[in-house]
């Protein structure tokens, strides 16, 4: 367990050029090539791993399945920009986007990332790009290539001169001649003229100064040299060599290049100055040039501007290398460069910056430049492995693969347009992708990132790619994404880079360089496998077991995870846990393992008084802790760490050991590093290295590879990978086995064990032991540490006293002694046993052991347990068993033991504790679950009881002692059986909560409601023709309709009769036509967005309450405003009077709430997070708006009307004009009154000053205050009784008993009620408290995981209880929301605008009951009153009325000021009682609601749906016309996330429908878009040679073609919203709530529970097309696993009435226990009759369900606790939904009702509405009226009117033979004008419209028939005629105004609301 399993080798994933010191010369090894790149406008990257869209044509791509090893190398790929060549390839390819074949030559960009293949096979493995060109490097170092833009030797090629020249360019570059002849450049045959010309126009036509090649080539270097990195530049490239040279080329204009010139360099040049100065790092900027020396000097040249070479701000430039200070000379590993500043990373992972400071590039908080190496302080502390500069940005990778970004812009991933420069580093914490716009990326490890000028590229461990910044020419790789992102869109965050496999129909992640392939195994699996058996059934495993000086450690495996405990002394922090910590008596979790960090141990190595430890995984660090004396912690200092420390120097190490004062690590290289006190050649750094410190580590210059290292006191020794002993340091006593005593400064080979396989050594202090395969141990050394009677200085075999050969199991060795476990079991040992080490026998002499010895212990080990390990240190030694039991003995001092109680000595006389401890005590296991931890300890007191063994308590320090409350948290839980709970939990359900019964009811009460349905539907139908004998049906609404169209027609023709039938003139508006013509799909938009509130919830979050959105392209951007959400709502549900419209905004509210509730829950980890924040809390301004509506009249009313017993403003009343005189005064006189003020700050008492406070000095306010102070105290004292309560200071008291007593004007007087008394009463309407219920159940919800589940478990079975403070917590967590919505929405907001909120009557009744007061108060003795009296009556009046509304309004001020604890230092005592006034009676009112509250919104909402259909009573909203833009505006814009679904549903949305009518068309093309046009033509025919004339036709192709460049948003353009804002004309709609006369697919919303159409459904509830009359139940499946449903299966199992109660803890056990119910049932069929076999089998069937599903669960590594979840959950989901049904149930009597009193309503409407008609159609005045007329002799009209009538009676029989109906001849641009005919067929020729009529004739039946008639000149011909039937009357009728009708196949579509106005026109007409 000790020794990690061999690592397979692989590339680092972060790290720097690490050089190796060999025998001739230096030798660099690239240990992290570059495997990204980004260049100014394009990046190129390396790929070890399978893409199927370049790979492969897989039919099924899996987008998470893991990155697949490529075959045959690596390849190379591109995006971006391709100008000037510089992502040339020679292959055509198919394109990923288009589907099609394209030359990439022709192609301007890469708009995903394309394999370039002319690279396969190249083993290309680094990559840097530039600003025009690209260079690869191959494995070998042997080829370097270029692409790209050639001019002034950017390619280190020179210009070919001719074709041949570039031929053979080709030919080195390895192009074979069908490549070449490909690219059109071949070798001229003189004896064949048919040879195809070359092509030469790009290599040396003077039309193309720029050149470019036409295929990468290969740059020449030397034969003999090999490039290990490249760094390119914006115009020059720098390469650097094996051995440390570095060759330049390109542009030198800056004297970048660093030659000693400033001309270009065309050819590799390698620079003279460093050929003695090996460099290991280079870096190339735009216009200058970095390079790190081995030694870590940094040297810059170039262009100095801004600082940017680090030489100070006097240096303008330097042609050649120089050295650059750096602060403290510290050692530097990487660096890099850019526009305009630099950047290094020293070897401790230092940041350093310099150059450029503007837009805060630099990372030092200000935009100053920098010329002097400065560190960036933000990052110290933070180790970092790669730095990357762009133009204005910097970005940063740390050791744990995170990234930091400075500066400005989109490539930071942290910028936000319009927001301000980062000017000191920030995390990225978020990525988005096509599916999520942010994602966190706490679990993404990135291992490389690449910096371009306006774009950053990044790579994760796993071959993920991620890029951000400036999209333009395809840099972003963006162009495989969805349409959801546009290709060269900029992402201001890491953006996922996705591909398309070749058929495009499914995408995939593109994948680069995989640092590490993952397992076969799923790691989250293999994580999760213990949470299924619960905490406590997780098997703890000690793994490894060390001992230091003082303090001891385990490493402990524990539920898949690896944790250290320590114990032991902390003087030199050693233990880890932190400075100035006392000593560690019992072991303890060490802190970096609780902080959740991603680590893995691999090894741990613990010298005298320091550890390290090695960590598991692609990063392999190391972590040092304790005394740092001779810097053995290898960070850089000599100063002790109290806590775990990245060692940075080194990476991917593959063993770790420490010495006394040294430490050793391997690297996976197997290259050895050591560091620490350097004496007697210890470290192995040669004779020059034989004292003082090394404090980094330092490479072991040698040409061993190593395996094994281990540290002694004063020597080391490493076994090399051919298993061969190497020692080295201090000879002396012969400890190095060389034969000699000679200290040894390098690793020297011990001959001696030079022919035997060695398995293990350990160092001792003078000694050293040797264990060989044959399990014989050999030591060397100081003669009585090795049982010898002189020193050995050659291993000699180790035997017994009687010279038998010990054959060895384990071996520990100390410093002085030795502990081995032999073959037999036993444990021997010998050396220093001063301190009982070794065990509690008797010593040799001078406290030794001189020979081993196995009666160490007399009764230990015990016979029934194992030795597994041990390990021993320089005074205690430890044991592990093989039961996980660890044990300890010798010296106790400092805690080292690990031991909760001490052994009694057996040679103390004086009876005190003893120090040692003798006999191995177990140590005290505090890494044990509770019930190991239980067994641990039942086990401890039957070892004690056997032994005789006397334990006393430790003497410990008393802060070391835990509490009661941690030792009952910390006691061992019972084990819970809770499979067994959740049966009985089950078993114990109401049956009516069955599923089985709730679908019962459910269908019952579908039947029930589906007759109101039918019912509802018969409304508008025309009642049926009964018989004679029938009973006469009763009149439906057609009947009304019917009445009403008769009225009209009669009115019509009465009025043309009395000469009134005139044409009124139109009403002209100052409303835009194209707005009026929309208000009809206006009115629909408002119904779609209250019926369905979830519209109107995603937008809330989307729009700001703070700010304006700006929306819209570069064409038609504008502005919506800040209140357009709230200004919206207010207007759609304006009528809250209405039922329907209440409860379908209180369903608006619960969805508001929850999205907030789980924003919160992402934020609440930020400081100053508020859930419900006054300031930007929707939710906080709906309930406003709520609370405010004239609906809650009567909380108002308990608010402010004192004509209301107890009203809040009675109250206040009391206090601020006491009614009564206090015992013993005389009554006051007419002046002699005290009105009382609520203050809070000496400001307030200002205002009620009779001096003008504006004008006051500071001097004359604080002499008023002086003067006014007595009277502060008695308002605020006056104040604080009020509330009821005191801040409980002895001045208070004292005040109180002085005015109580005493005071003239005090407080106390008389008995008032308190506001703490009211608040007690105080009773809110059940709206307000469905909200307050919602809110409650939401965070109720929110809390509750899976842990919360297991402790309802542990409650459920009485194996724990719920702690008072826990449940206190909890109930806190709930009820402060509520309370903050409370104060800021309801009480505190209306107190604070009670001046809005009173109305004209409540102020009279105030002002009307304070003159009665004051009459009370200040009525004369004699009752005598006179106009001076009245006078001051009345102005006292106005005077206590306004300090009433002051008071009021203070009361709101300070209520919300007590919420947030906003008080000043000064208001001690206001703040203490704001405290007092939030915690009792606040929340207690709140606890007092909230807990009896109902959310009952759901069966409301089913409630009104069918009571809104029961009456003729309409909705009417208003709304203005700048807001009805603004909002379609918003919809439209957003539509996508407003409506949630998926592309292909999106049409088939109701809202989408609506908006596509709604929303203004494209607009048109304008004169400026026709010029593009023909200028864009002549281009083209110019290029192509055609000189033609431009027609028509080629201008309208043109503009198609243009058509989506130019095409805008559309949206209303913004001068449109500024003319309707200034107009302010606002318009009426009506709320069609029965929307059941037009649509008949019903169903319930499962987001919001309202009733809906389909058409407005969630995606998920798209698929079906059944009719829902209530809401169903929809029982929870669970988890779906390879197509099955596990969880499912098991409630199943455990609602089976005939199983037993069941035992089992986990999936495992449970699945045993069904196995043994399935034989007891097969036994029961044996022995039973066949009759109950059926039912057996059946019951055994659902048995092997379960069993599979318990299998299932345990091979997917599922929690035991998602079982428990769902059960908990489907529980309370059917309790609710019982109780929804059983609501909706009562409801139907309610609905009967309603129903009853409609079919009443509509009776009398009928009646009233039948005499109407008779009376108009008749036309006949009563008697009196003629007669009065007759005496007058005046005619009257109407008389007229009658004799018409009746002589139409006359010759009826005459008419109704020639009966004439109606009907009227109307052109075709009438008809279009009125809007009547929408549009007609497209192919239809619109100079012919002009030409057409049509014929409307009314028929018999009450059909109209259509004819559409053309007339040319003289002839005419019928086109096409329809009928237009009386049914399909009545149905437009029934729809609404936007409805529309086509007829003839589509040939002509017609508006129903404007046709059926027409055709009245035509019958009043024709009457």
């Amino acid at each position: 367990e000790t020794q990690p399993p061999p690592r397979t080798l692989v590339t680092p994933p972060h790290g720097v050029n690490m050089f190796v010191e060999r025998r001739g010369g230096i030798s660099l090894k690239n240990e992290a090539p570059r495997r990204i790149a980004a260049g100014a406008f394009h990046n190129v990257f390396v790929s070890n791993c399978e893409n199927p869209a370049t790979f492969g044509e897989e039919d099924e791509l899996d987008d998470e399945a893991p990155p697949v090893p490529i075959k045959g190398g690596a390849a190379v790929f591109g995006f971006g920009s391709r100008r000037n060549g510089i992502l040339q390839d020679f292959y055509k390819e198919k394109s990923n986007k288009d589907q099609h074949e394209i030359n990439p030559g022709e192609a301007k960009c890469y708009l995903e990332p394309s394999r370039l293949r002319r690279f396969d096979g190249k083993y290309i493995i680094e990559v840097a790009a530039g600003g025009n060109v690209s260079v690869l490097v191959d494995a070998r170092g042997t080829h370097v290539w270029v692409c790209g833009l050639g001019a002034n030797g950017r390619l280190g090629l020179p210009r070919p001169k001719d074709a041949d020249e570039a031929i053979r360019l080709l030919e080195e570059s390895g192009y074979s001649p069908e490549e070449r002849k490909a690219l059109g450049y071949v070798k001229k045959d003189p004896e064949n003229a048919k040879d195809p010309p070359c092509k030469e126009e790009l290599w040396n036509a003077s039309s193309h100064p720029k050149w470019f090649a036409p295929a990468p080539l290969m740059v020449k270097l030397p034969p003999t040299v090999k490039a290990v990195s490249i760094s390119c530049g914006m115009d020059h490239t720098m390469v650097l060599t094996e051995r440390g040279m570095i060759y330049v080329w390109g542009l030198g204009a800056f004297g970048n290049l660093g030659t000693g010139g400033t001309e270009d360099c065309y050819e590799p040049t390698v620079l003279p100055f460093f050929l003695d100065k090996p460099c290991k790092a280079v870096a190339a900027g735009s216009k200058h040039s970095l390079a790190i020396t081995v030694d870590g000097v940094v040297y810059s040249w170039g262009h100095g501007g801004n600082g940017r070479l680090g030489l100070g701000d006097k240096c303008e430039a330097a042609l050649v290398p120089t050295q650059v200070e750096v602060p403290g000379q510290r050692e530097m590993k990487c660096v890099a460069a850019a526009d305009a500043h630099s950047a290094s990373i020293d070897v401790l992972g230092n940041v350093y910056c310099w150059g450029a400071g503007s837009f805060g590039r630099t990372g030092h908080g200000e935009e100053t430049d920098a010329p002097l190496v400065t560190k960036v302080s933000r990052l110290i502390g933070t180790p970092c492995v790669q730095v990357e500069l762009g133009t204005h940005h910097s970005i940063v990778l740390t050791v744990r693969g995170q990234l930091f970004a400075w500066g400005t812009g989109e490539p930071t991933g942290l910028w936000e347009k319009g927001g301000d420069e980062i000017i000191r580093p920030k995390q990225l914490v978020t990525y988005a992708n096509n599916e999520n716009p942010s994602i966190p990326l706490d679990d993404k490890v990135f291992v490389q990132v690449a910096a371009g000028c306006f774009h950053t590229f990044a790579l994760e461990k796993y071959g993920e790619l991620y890029s951000w910044g400036t999209g333009s020419d395809g840099r972003l790789g963006l162009g495989a994404c969805t349409p959801e992102v546009e290709l060269m869109s900029d992402q201001t965050k890491p953006f996922q880079l996705r591909g398309t496999n070749l058929d495009g129909r499914m995408t995939f992640n593109f994948r680069g360089w995989v640092a590490e392939f993952p397992s076969t195994e799923n790691p989250k699996e293999l994580q999760d496998k213990s949470k299924e058996e619960g905490a406590d059934d997780a098997k703890t495993r000690v793994l490894s077991i060390h001992c230091g000086g003082m303090h001891s450690c385990a490493v402990v495996a524990r539920e898949y995870k690896t944790d250290i405990w320590m114990w032991g002394s902390s003087e030199y922090g050693q233990t880890g846990f932190g400075e100035d910590m006392p000593d560690k008596i019992t072991p303890g979790l060490l802190e970096i393992m609780q902080m959740g960090t991603a680590l893995k141990v691999q090894m741990l190595a613990v010298g005298l008084e320091h550890c390290l430890m090695l960590t598991r995984g692609p990063n392999a660090l190391v972590f040092a802790w304790g005394r740092n004396s001779c810097g053995q912690l290898g960070l850089g200092t000599n100063t002790d760490v109290p806590t775990p420390t990245l060692l940075v120097g080194v990476t991917n190490a593959a063993w770790v050991a420490a010495g006394e004062d040294h430490s050793a690590v391997i690297l996976d290289s197997r290259e050895l590093f050591t560091w620490g006190a350097a004496e007697f050649g210890k470290l192995g750094h040669g004779s020059g290295t034989t004292s003082g410190t090394q404090n980094y580590p330092r490479c072991v210059r040698t040409d061993e590879l190593f395996k094994y290292v281990n540290c002694g006191s004063q020597h080391t020794a490493v076994l090399n990978t051919r298993d061969e002993l190497l020692t080295f340091g201090a000879g002396w006593y012969g400890r190095l086995g060389h034969g000699d005593m000679d200290n040894q400064y390098s690793p020297m080979l011990v001959e001696a064990m030079h022919n035997r396989t060695i398995v293990d050594v350990q160092c001792g202090a003078y000694h050293m032991c040797i264990l060989t395969e044959d399990r014989r141990l050999w030591a060397c050394g100081r003669d009585w540490t090795i049982c010898q009677p002189d020193h050995e200085s050659t291993p000699k075999l180790m035997t017994t006293k009687d010279k038998k050969e010990l054959f060895v199991e384990l071996l520990a060795v100390g410093p002085l002694h030795t502990l081995i476990l032999g073959r037999d079991g036993k444990l021997y040992g010998w050396g220093d046993n001063r301190n009982c080490q070794l065990g509690g026998i008797s010593n040799d002499g001078d406290g030794r052991i001189e020979f081993p010895r196995k009666d160490l212990h007399a009764n230990w080990p015990p016979s029934s347990a194992k030795v597994v390990q041990l390990a021993t240190g320089s005074a205690h030694s430890l044991a592990l068993l093989d039961d996980g039991e660890l044990h300890a003995w010798g010296l106790s001092t400092g805690g080292r033991l690990g031991l909760s109680k001490k052994t009694q000595g057996e040679d103390d006389n004086d009876q005190k504790y003893s120090k040692h401890c003798k006999e191995p005590a177990a140590v005290d296991p505090q890494w044990l679950g509770a019930e190991e931890r239980d067994r641990f300890d039942k086990k401890r007191q039957q070892d004690k009881s056997a032994h005789g063994v006397v334990v006393v308590e430790d003497k410990v320090d008393p802060k070391d002692i835990e509490s009661k409350e941690e030792k009952v948290k910390r006691a061992p839980k019972a084990k819970v059986n809770i499979f067994g709970v959740l049966q009985k939990r089950l078993r114990d359900e109401p049956e009516d909560n069955l599923e089985d019964a709730l679908k019962k009811e459910e269908g019952k009460l579908e039947d029930d409601y589906r007759g109101f349905i039918n019912d509802i539907w018969r409304l508008w139908d025309s009642p049926r023709v009964t018989g004679p004998d029938e009973e006469e049906q009763p009149g439906t609404e057609w009947s009304l309709r019917n009445l009403q169209n008769r009225l009209d027609k009669s009115l019509c023709r009465n009025l043309k009769c009395m000469g009134l039938g005139v044409n009124y003139p139109a009403i002209k508006t100052s409303i835009h036509p194209d707005i009026s013509a929309k208000l009809g799909n206006y009115e629909e938009l408002f119904w779609v967005l209250q019926q369905h509130p979830c519209y109107l919830g995603r937008l809330s979050e989307l729009l700001s309450n703070n700010e304006s959105t700006q929306i819209g392209d570069r064409d038609s951007k504008t502005m919506l405003p800040a209140s357009l959400f709230m200004d919206a709502v207010k207007s759609i549900f304006m009528r809250l009077r209405d039922n329907r419209t209440r409860h379908l905004f209180a369903a608006l509210i619960r969805l508001v709430v929850q999205s907030e509730i789980q924003a919160h829950q992402k934020e609440k980890h930020k400081e100053g997070t508020v859930l419900f924040d006054a300031k930007t809390s929707t939710v906080v301004r709906l309930m406003r708006f709520f609370i405010e509506h004239a609906y809650f009249s009567t909380f108002h009313d308990s608010l402010f009307n004192v004509a209301v017993e107890d009203s809040l403003c009675s109250v206040i009343l009391d206090w601020t004009l006491p009614d009564r005189q206090g015992p013993g005064e005389e009554a006051k006189g007419p002046g002699d009154i005290q009105h009382y003020v609520f203050v809070l700050r000496d400001e307030d008492i200002l205002e009620f000053c009779d001096k003008d406070i504006k004008n006051l000095t500071a001097e004359d306010r604080q002499e008023v205050l002086n003067n006014k102070a007595e009277e502060f105290q008695n308002h605020q004292y006056n104040f604080i009784s009020f509330l009821g309560g005191g801040t409980g200071d002895k001045k208070d008291k004292q005040k109180k008993d002085k005015t109580k007593h005493h005071g003239k004007h005090g407080a106390d007087q008389y008995q008032r009620q308190t506001f703490g008394e009211w608040l007690n009463k105080l009773i809110l309407k059940s709206d307000v408290k469905s909200v307050f219920a919602c809110i409650k159940d939401f965070l109720e919800d929110s809390l509750q995981t899976e842990e919360t589940f297991m402790r309802l478990v542990d409650l459920e079975s009485a194996m724990s209880e719920v702690a008072d403070g826990e449940q206190n917590e909890h109930e806190k967590e709930v009820y402060t929301p509520i309370l903050t919505v409370f104060v800021n929405s309801i009480l505190g907001h209306l107190l604070e605008q009670c001046s809005k909120v009173l109305t004209s009557k409540m102020k009279n009744s105030l002002s009307a009951k304070i003159k009665a007061r004051l009459h009370r108060i200040k009525a004369p003795k004699d009752g005598k009153t006179n106009d001076k009296y009245e006078k001051e009556i009345e102005k006292d009046t106005k005077e206590v009325e306004g300090k009433m509304l002051f008071n009021l309004k203070q009361l709101g001020v300070f209520l919300r000021c007590a919420l947030n604890g906003d008080f000043s230092p000064q208001q001690r005592r206001l703040k203490e009682l704001g405290r007092w006034v939030r915690d009792e009676p606040l929340m207690d009112c709140v606890e007092r609601v909230a807990k009896d509250a109902e959310d009952k919104v759901e069966t409301e909402m089913t409630l009104d749906l069918y009571e809104s259909h029961y009456t003729v009573n309409e909705i009417t909203i208003s709304l203005t016309t700048d807001l009805l833009l603004h909002l379609s505006n918003a919809l439209w814009w957003f539509q996508d996330k407003v409506i949630a679904l998926t592309p292909e549903f999106v049409p088939q949305d109701k809202l989408y429908q609506v908006l596509l009518e709604l929303q203004p068309e494209v607009q048109q093309y304008t004169s400026k878009k026709v010029d593009d046009a023909v200028a864009n033509i002549k281009l083209r025919k110019a290029s192509e040679g055609v000189v033609t004339d431009i027609s028509p036709k080629d201008i309208t192709d043109e503009l198609k073609r243009m058509k989506h460049g130019y095409e805008s948003a559309r949206l209303w353009p913004q001068f449109m919203n500024i003319i309707a804002s200034e107009t302010a004309v606002t318009h009426n709609f009506t709320i069609k709530s029965r929307f059941l006369q037009q649509y008949r697919d019903l169903c319930f919303c499962r987001d919001c529970q309202a009733p809906i159409v389909r058409s407005m459904a969630p995606q998920k509830q798209r698929g079906r097309s059944d009719l829902r009359l209530i809401r169903l139940y929809r029982p929870d499946i669970g988890l779906e696993i390879g197509g099955q449903f596990p969880l499912t299966d098991l409630v199943k199992v455990l609602t089976m009435k005939d199983l037993p109660v069941l035992k089992s803890r986990d999936f495992m056990s449970l699945k045993y226990e069904l196995e043994e119910c399935q034989k007891l049932a097969h036994d029961r069929i044996s022995r039973g009759a066949k009759s109950g076999a059926q039912k057996e089998f059946a019951f055994i069937a659902d048995l092997d369900k379960g069993k599979e599903a318990c299998e299932t669960m345990r091979a997917y590594g599922k929690p035991l606790s998602s079982l428990v979840k769902l059960v908990f959950e489907s529980l309370e989901e059917r309790q609710e939904q019982h109780d929804y049904l059983e609501s909706v149930d009562q409801s139907s009597d309610k609905i009967e009702k309603t129903k009853k009193a409609y079919k009443e309503q509509l009776s009398n409407m009928l009646e009233s509405l039948t005499r109407v008609v008779q009376a108009s159609e008749e036309a006949r005045l009563p008697e009196v009226f003629l007669r009065k007329a007759e005496q007058k002799g005046a005619s009257l009209k109407l008389a007229r009117v009658a004799k018409i009538h009746r002589r139409a009676s006359l010759s009826k029989s005459r008419q109704e033979q020639n009966a004439y109906m109606p009907s009227a001849t109307i052109s075709l641009g009438f008809l279009r004008s009125k809007q009547v005919v929408a549009w007609i067929q497209q192919d239809f020729p619109k100079n012919q419209y002009k030409r057409v009529s049509f014929i409307f004739s009314a028929v018999e039946n009450g059909d109209w028939e259509v004819i559409a008639m053309h007339k040319e000149g003289r002839v005419a011909n019928a086109l096409f005629k329809f009928r237009i039937t009386m049914q399909e009357i009545e149905r437009m009728r029934c729809a609404g105004k936007t409805a529309k009708v086509s007829y003839e196949n589509g040939w002509v579509v017609i508006n129903a609301f404007n046709l059926l106005q027409l055709l009245a026109r035509i019958t009043a007409d024709a009457c």
